[in-house]
């Protein structure tokens, strides 16, 4: 029996009265495979992990929910972008304008990735990026903020 048999092949058509031997055949030898397909895979897994992944009866439907949740390439997306946002720093080419703008986008990004950032940390992480010259617009960014009581 191939055990993987249920993750390569969709599922045979259901049996009618006129189903041939092998027709039943392969659909029991696809049924057994999923069974066991979707058993290895939950005994395998953490719980955790299970219990953000909704329950299937079909092995290759199941995996495929897997693969979506955890993708990798999202993951090191997220790590990449939450890297770029955290350690940026305005370096005075072009405008401050600019360089908010380029955060938010960073910000937008990382929200379709979901992993929304708040406003508020991200208005933190632009102020506190800004080098001492623009020291004045710290002062009244934190004037503004003891003012409005936040």
């Amino acid at each position: 029996m191939d055990l993987d048999l249920a993750l390569i092949e969709d599922k045979p058509a259901a049996l009618t009265a006129s189903s041939t031997s092998e027709q039943k055949l392969k659909l029991k030898n696809w049924e057994t495979s999923n069974r066991m397909s979707l058993l290895v895979m939950e005994k395998t897994i953490s719980a955790s992990v299970l219990e953000e992944i909704p329950a299937s009866e079909n092995a290759k439907e199941f995996l495929a929910t897997i693969v979506q949740k955890y993708k990798p390439e999202d993951k090191a997306q997220v790590r990449k972008l939450i890297t770029a946002l955290t350690s940026a720093k305005f370096d005075g080419v072009g405008s401050v304008r600019e360089y908010n703008l380029g955060l938010a986008c960073i910000a937008n990004k990382l929200k379709v990735l979901k992993v929304p950032i708040d406003e508020t940390f991200l208005v933190h992480i632009a102020v506190n990026s800004l080098p001492s010259s623009y020291g004045q617009l710290v002062r009244v960014y934190s004037i503004m903020k003891e003012m409005c009581g936040q």
